[in-house]
């Protein structure tokens, strides 16, 4: 389940990335706009469907303390492939895999435990 809801939120944030950056909004604000906008369907998804947990204030905020360290080594990826390669669609592309993993390691071990 964790697959299908990674698909939906990773669709819903390259859209929003991808939108942002045709606009210009830069590298790093349309990365930040987008994972912002997948990050409440992620929780929606992930402690409804994924863990079937019950929802809490406290697992909100080691859901969005997971994010936060997700997202760190998600755009360590993305400022590190945009400054190899000068290529800010790759750079984005790169770090999405990484957001994933990470995210999904730390809400299995921590932030999703009742």
């Amino acid at each position: 389940m964790y697959a299908c809801a990674g698909l939906a939120n990773t669709a819903t944030t390259a859209v929003v990335i991808i939108g942002l950056m045709h606009i210009e909004l830069g590298t790093v604000p349309s990365n930040f706009a987008g994972y912002a906008v997948g990050l409440l369907l992620s929780f929606v998804l992930n402690s409804r469907y994924t863990f079937r947990a019950n929802a809490s204030g406290a697992m909100l905020v080691r859901f969005l303390a997971a994010a936060g360290i997700a997202y760190v080594a998600n755009l360590i990826v993305v400022l590190a492939t945009l400054y190899l390669t000068g290529a800010p669609r790759i750079s984005q592309i790169a770090g999405m895999p990484v957001y994933t993993i990470v995210g999904y390691l730390v809400n299995k071990n921590w932030a999703m435990k009742g």
